[in-house]
């Protein structure tokens, strides 16, 4: 294991590095550019490619994993029937590869045929792709505060925003619903 994490950060600088010397990324406006003029700027387009989507594979693969030990863990401990979890795991690790694996998709239109449908001459669909592509780094921490309540209450403590005691609500509904009749002794 120890062997594998070194290889991928040496991949890594070695990437970062050849590519700040041969400039492999040009400026066209709106966004950024593989320049196809330098030498294995093809090849890293292609690689780049490749190690995503296997990155992006291997997290979700690790995502359902995490989500059937909870299962598991659940089922050995009690018999809870709340999925919640599990389920909220799931969906948050879904929307958040989907969302990326579109944009790997839209950005690289010239090996995926099915997004060809989207003009990328147009600026104007090229600077949203480039705002997706500077979100793709909020979905993550978006889809946590959405799918986990704890984190949201936490989120949600720290601008301010308080949770309604909604235990002191129900009381009250209850009680007047069936108000109470006192009986006094009437002498």
């Amino acid at each position: 294991m120890k062997v594998l994490i070194f290889l991928s950060w040496s991949w890594i600088a070695f990437v970062l590095i050849y590519g700040c010397i041969t400039q492999n990324l040009i400026f066209v406006s709106p966004g950024w550019d593989y320049d196809f003029s330098v030498p294995y700027a093809e090849l890293f387009s292609n690689l780049e490619i490749t190690l995503s989507l296997s990155c992006l594979a291997i997290s979700y693969t690790s995502y359902i994993s995490i989500a059937f030990l909870i299962y598991k863990q659940k089922t050995i401990m009690s018999c809870v029937q709340s999925r919640k979890n599990e389920i909220m795991i799931l969906l948050q690790s879904t929307l958040v590869t989907g969302y990326i694996t579109a944009m790997i998709f839209v950005w690289h239109q010239a090996l995926f045929a099915m997004v060809s449908f989207i003009d990328m001459d147009s600026k104007r669909n090229q600077g949203i792709l480039n705002c997706c592509l500077m979100f793709h780094c909020y979905v993550n921490p978006t889809m946590t505060i959405l799918c986990n309540k704890s984190v949201r209450e936490i989120v949600l403590k720290m601008f301010g925003i308080e949770k309604k005691a909604i235990e002191s609500q129900n009381v009250t509904r209850i009680s007047s619903i069936h108000p109470t009749i006192t009986i006094t002794n009437a002498v």
